[in-house]
C-alpha cells in the first residue's frame, strides 16, 4: 500500500482538517487521534490504517506533526487563488467592507466548524480584473461558496484568518484609545471571544497562528 504523506499544511484540505478536529475533539485516545490523522490527511481508510505497523504509523504521524508545527519564514496574504477552476479574490477594499460581511466574519473567525463559511465571506469569484485590481461578486451570504471552500488548502485559510485576526486586533486597539468605558465593555467582550480565548476544538489551528505571530 503506497501512502502519500503531506509535508506542509498547503497539502492538507480545510475540510479534512475540520473533520479531524471534530472527530478527535473529545477523545483522549492517543492511538485513535493518530489513526484519524493518517486516515484524513493521507486518504487512507480507517481499516487500512489499523493494518499499518505501529512503528510505521508513528513515523507517519511525526511527519504530519512537523507539517503543523513548522515555523514560517514569512507571512503571505493570498489576495487571489484558484479553486476548482474558479479564481477567487479577497475582499479588495476593507475600508468599504459591508455590514453583513463584517458581521459574518466576526461570527465565523476562530470557529473550526465554520472556517469554510469564513472563507466564503473573505473570498468570492472575481468578476473583473485589470492587472492588480479586481472586483468580486457581491456578498449574498456564505452558503453559496462555503462547500467549495472545504477544498481550499489549509495553509491559505490560515494566512487569511491570521490577516483578519491582526486587523481586528488593530481596530480594537484604535477604538480603545478613543471611546468611553461603556463602549470598552463591549470591546473587551469581543476581544475575549476572538483574540484571547479562541475556544476549545481549534487548538491545532491556533497553534499554527501562533507560529506566525
Amino acid at each position: 500500500m503506497r501512502i502519500t504523506i503531506p509535508e506542509s499544511t498547503s497539502e492538507i484540505l480545510l475540510g479534512d482538517y475540520q473533520k479531524y478536529v471534530s472527530s478527535v475533539n473529545e477523545s483522549d485516545d492517543e492511538d485513535f487521534r493518530k489513526s484519524k490523522m493518517i486516515q484524513l490527511f493521507c486518504g487512507v481508510s480507517f481499516s487500512d490504517v489499523e493494518k499499518i505497523p505501529l512503528t510505521d504509523r508513528d513515523e507517519m504521524v511525526e511527519i504530519l506533526n512537523k507539517a503543523f508545527t513548522a515555523k514560517r519564514k514569512s507571512f503571505k496574504h493570498y489576495k487571489r487563488f484558484t479553486l476548482d477552476g474558479v479564481e477567487f479574490g479577497f475582499i479588495p477594499d476593507l475600508e468599504r467592507i459591508k455590514v453583513k460581511e463584517n458581521t459574518d466574519i466576526t461570527i465565523y473567525l476562530g470557529d473550526n466548524e465554520n472556517l469554510h463559511k469564513l472563507m466564503a465571506v473573505m473570498y468570492r469569484p472575481i468578476t473583473e480584473s485589470t492587472r492588480d485590481l479586481y472586483s468580486i461578486e457581491d456578498y449574498n451570504g456564505s452558503d453559496r461558496y462555503s462547500d467549495v471552500m472545504r477544498n481550499a488548502p489549509l495553509d491559505l485559510v490560515l494566512e487569511a484568518s491570521v490577516f483578519f485576526w491582526h486587523l481586528m486586533r488593530s481596530l480594537l486597539n484604535a477604538i480603545r484609545q478613543s471611546t468611553d468605558k461603556e463602549v470598552m465593555k463591549v470591546v473587551d467582550l469581543v476581544r475575549k471571544r476572538h483574540l484571547q480565548q479562541p475556544g476549545a476544538g481549534i487548538h491545532p489551528f491556533m497553534q499554527l497562528q501562533e507560529e506566525i505571530y
